[in-house]
């Protein structure tokens, strides 16, 4: 019988608990990859899901950068008005 979670768990803790366990299969398979061992000795499946979960994580980071980019120059602009400039747009 293959491994699965608890039967009584409910929505938000199987949400948790799966989030759980994909961070540490994350670090599993960054351990394997900087290892130098082939991603097909890895049990069948993992190495599609782990293509599919780097590049959702590399959209993520990209996503975060670029609101990151956006505060930053927002934040940029913001500290060039004035005082009156500021009040009058209501920040």
């Amino acid at each position: 019988m293959p491994c699965q979670c608890e039967p009584d768990m409910g929505y938000q803790e199987m949400k948790e608990e799966t989030d759980r366990v994909t961070a540490m299969l994350c670090a599993l398979c960054e351990l394997w990859e900087a290892s130098g061992y082939p991603l097909a000795k890895l049990p069948p499946g993992l190495h599609v899901w782990w293509d599919r979960h780097k590049e959702v994580d590399r959209k993520r980071i990209l996503e975060e950068q670029r609101k990151l980019d956006r505060l930053k120059t927002r934040a940029s602009a913001i500290s060039k008005l004035t005082t009156e400039e500021r009040n009058a747009l209501g920040l």
